[in-house]
């Protein structure tokens, strides 16, 4: 494998420039006296006097269990998480909060609703007494909760920790020559990522050391190489659930018009990273130059809220495209057109239910590592004092369609990409996003749906945030003109949704914004219904295959499409590919071979830049290698496909063949 050491000179000169920066890592991004953050609440007693309760976080605990407690005056909320402590090993076991409308008190019990990491739920009560700088609190479930005591009260004693009711921390990762972050200022008030986060509950804290990234690579990073990247210079725990999160800041990806990525791979990195593309923001001649620091802080806030488990509060379900949470986008705004109205009252506030999630949500829930993203549904619980209220109109004049192979009877273990269609039957032009179909982008939801169960949301592993940027990222769409995209089902971030043998439907809802002005902005169109068979294994060989096939790597390796990260499960795929091929002639017979070909020539047609051996190489684009693997691809092989990702198989297969000679 051609792989070139990429030198290290780089190194010293950034991690100087960035120490350099009026303390970038130490002021810019962990915050400082003069940040434009608040603490109203934090120095607030519920009652005055002796036995008061302090706005804050407390922890204590014994050697077989914690309690993490948070009292919060500011949203009249208590809540805390018991973790299981074993050998050194915390165990997050269930998390409790007060109902609504009992506000935090002492001497007196408070009603709470608790949930253990199973989802079972219990009712009980809260006693809280106070003393200086400690709290005695004594709970009491009515039901079990994963082994907790029940019909009895047992505490902890617990000593006041803080201001804020969690811990964040961030590691750090730059890519050389890209501006480290800078403070953005609106109406005389500075911003600081901390400071937002300090806003939001959170004690920010730098954890790990500083590293710096080569440059990206021509066409910029690659969601493959970021995810490597993530991986390698993950410096906390990735394999529990906590609140440490990984920033990279890079200069921009390969695909136009990502702001941020973040990356929900389960049982890896669920949650726990996230990179911003700065350098895109600071060329963009379309953005004022006073509001692009602003721009860029947002990007990071938003991406972090999506590794805390915040949706966007645009889309179909959360209902508030009229909202200025970091959680929006301006061009998404009101529906539209409505850009300058949302970065003239915009002031890096979350919503008050997102408030309530953040700081209150169960750990689960909010731990990065924790639930799977978009797993649950906290706009709806009523702690934001409202519903979603924006009401779903039919967009006429759109055709959404889902498309199949021609044998819609998928043997077990096969890969499901389907291919998806909008037709524009309007008899107008216009104009569209590029990435309106991508299901990364969060504007395409597909639901699956097991005959005999209900419908699932399926979520990919990684999550593109987008940008309106002038003509890279748009597309004139006639009438009668069609745009198409495919999206994989093989493997989301809740796992395999296809792993057990019967009858499934998919379907696809998407979500347009509508014109500019327009009240009624959530125009949705549904496509139509497919259904598909997985059959149940039909050998011994085809169990045994299905072993590794169910392997989250595998999982990963061909949703990704590749990436090198995997390589040493790659000898796992082949061997599977090679007994079931039935080559013949050069034709693949088998689908699953097939979708493993088609995964290794995609990862070999592509250049990677990857940390190893000391160092950071960069391997380029292996055509031979790739011609190897496209070469068994012909009609016949690729039957497997629908037409649209067919296509898109062909197209690349006939690029590899064209560079080769």
């Amino acid at each position: 494998m051609n792989m070139e050491r990429l030198p290290q000179a780089y190194e010293a000169d950034a991690e100087m420039r960035c120490g350099e920066e009026a303390g970038v890592l130490g002021y810019s991004l962990t915050g400082g006296a003069e940040g434009g953050h608040r603490e109203p609440a934090a120095h607030i007693d519920a009652v005055s006097g002796e036995g008061a309760l302090r706005h804050g976080r407390y922890s204590g605990g014994d050697r077989f269990a914690d309690l993490d407690l948070r009292a919060d005056l500011e949203l009249s909320v208590v809540s805390g998480d018991l973790f299981r402590r074993d050998q050194g090993q915390r165990t997050w076991v269930a998390s409790f909060r007060t109902v609504k409308g009992d506000a935090p008190a002492t001497g007196r019990p408070l009603k709470i609703m608790g949930e253990d990491r199973h989802g079972k739920a219990a009712l009980g009560r809260l006693s809280l007494s106070a003393g200086a700088g400690s709290l005695t609190a004594a709970l009491q479930f009515e039901s079990p909760l994963d082994g907790l005591p029940f019909n009895r009260e047992f505490g902890f004693f617990v000593d006041f920790e803080g201001a804020q009711m969690r811990r964040l921390g961030i590691e750090f990762e730059i890519e050389y020559g890209v501006e480290p972050p800078q403070p953005a200022t609106i109406d005389g008030v500075e911003y600081t990522f901390a400071s937002v986060m300090t806003d939001a509950g959170f004690e920010v804290r730098q954890t790990g050391s500083l590293s710096v990234l080569p440059p990206a690579l021509d066409n910029g990073w690659s969601e493959k190489e970021l995810e490597a990247a993530m991986h390698h210079f993950a410096q906390s725990d990735t394999g529990q659930p906590g609140f440490d999160l990984r920033m990279l800041w890079i200069s921009r990806t390969n695909r136009a018009g990502v702001l941020g990525v973040m990356f929900d791979i389960k049982g890896e990195m669920q949650r726990q990273g996230f990179a911003v593309c700065d350098t895109v923001l600071r060329n963009r001649e379309d953005i004022p130059d006073a509001r692009r620091p602003a721009k860029s802080l947002q990007t990071a806030v938003h991406e972090a809220g999506h590794a805390l488990n915040l949706a966007h509060r645009f889309e179909r379900e959360v209902g508030r495209a009229d909202s200025l949470s970091p959680m929006s986008y301006d061009w998404k705004y009101k529906g539209g057109g409505h850009a300058e109205s949302f970065w003239r009252d915009f002031r890096f506030k979350f919503d008050p239910d997102e408030l309530h999630f953040l700081r209150h949500g169960a750990f689960g829930d909010v731990a990065p590592g924790g639930s799977a993203f978009h797993s649950v549904r906290y706009w709806a619980d009523g702690d934001g004092g409202y519903a979603p209220y924006v009401p779903q109109f039919p967009l006429p004049g759109w055709k959404l369609e889902l498309l199949l192979p021609d044998d819609p009877v998928y043997l077990f273990g096969q890969p499901v990409v389907v291919g998806v269609k909008l037709t524009n039957l309007t008899g107008r032009k216009f104009i569209v996003p590029k990435f309106l179909l991508d299901q990364k982008s969060g504007f395409l939801e597909i639901t699956i749906e097991r005959e005999g169960g209900k419908p699932q949301h399926f979520h990919p592993l990684v999550h593109r945030c987008c940008d309106l940027a002038q003509e890279s990222t748009l597309m004139q769409l006639l009438h009668g003109e069609a745009m198409v995209d495919n999206a994989s089902l093989v493997f989301g971030s809740s796992g395999f949704p296809f792993a057990e043998p019967g009858n499934y439907r998919i379907r696809a809802v998407l979500s347009l914004g509508g014109e500019s002005g327009e009240t009624d902005f959530q125009r949705v169109t549904f496509s139509n219904d497919v259904r598909i068979r997985v059959s149940a294994p039909h050998s011994r060989a085809e169990e045994r295959h299905a072993y590794d096939l169910f392997d989250p790597r595998a999982g990963q390796y061909l949703a990704l499409g590749g990436t090198d990260r995997l390589e040493d499960f790659e000898p796992v795929l082949l061997k599977i590919a090679e007994e079931r091929s039935g080559i013949s002639g050069g034709d693949v017979l088998d689908p699953v071979a097939a979708h493993i070909h088609r995964s290794m020539g995609f990862n070999a047609n592509r250049p990677f830049l990857r940390f190893r051996d000391g160092g950071f190489r960069r391997r380029e684009a292996d055509r031979e290698r790739a011609a190897e693997h496209f070469k068994h691809l012909d009609e016949t092989a690729l039957r497997c496909l629908d037409s649209v990702t067919r296509q898109k198989t062909l197209n690349f297969k006939n690029t590899a063949f064209a560079d080769r000679t």
